[in-house]
């Protein structure tokens, strides 16, 4: 019930990326934004800038050199599969997703809800993936993506805003 209120959510963004050949994590920053419906923009700022807006199944991305790359994501069922998966998490809806095993944990701060991958594709990339949602808010605090390799992701959002007004022209590349 509490992301269905949701219309929108802003949030500071850090992803801490683990690799077993490299003694330190990656961390990049930025930011995350969500309008509804199926709205995401992505924006890193540091170490360097990148850019990943998702409008419905339309994917832009724009990297560091300024190069724009734009993908249908309707025709690809590993970037569909993702870009639902995306959606879901800010939806809430993940728990209604089929592709998943889901299992349920939590502790005084967090629900933890830990999706296994079925279905090729998301199984031959990610062997778990964790989301924590606060529940005090009932938003999503973090994402941990868990590859095969033992390699993993961490997304924290700090700073989150609700339902606030987003320009509309954040989700386009103009």
């Amino acid at each position: 019930a509490t992301a269905k209120s949701i219309n929108s959510f802003k949030a500071e963004m850090t992803q801490e990326k683990h690799l077993e050949m490299l003694q330190e994590k990656l961390v990049s920053k930025g930011m995350f934004y969500y309008q509804k419906e199926n709205k995401i923009r992505i924006e890193y700022n540091s170490p360097f800038k990148y850019l990943m807006i998702i409008n419905g199944t339309k994917i832009i991305i724009k990297d560091n050199n300024s190069k724009v790359t734009k993908i249908d994501a309707g025709n690809n069922a590993i970037l569909k599969q993702i870009n639902s998966l995306i959606i879901d998490c800010v939806k809430g809806s993940f728990l209604d997703n089929k592709d998943f095993n889901i299992a349920i944990y939590q502790n005084k701060e967090f629900y933890l809800f830990q999706l296994i991958p079925l279905k090729k594709g998301l199984k031959d990339f990610f062997s778990t993936i964790q989301i924590y949602v606060i529940k005090t808010d009932y938003t999503v605090q973090k994402i941990v993506m868990n590859e095969n390799g033992g390699d993993f992701t961490n997304i924290n959002f700090t700073h989150k805003t609700l339902n606030i007004a987003l320009p509309h022209s954040i989700f386009s590349n103009n």
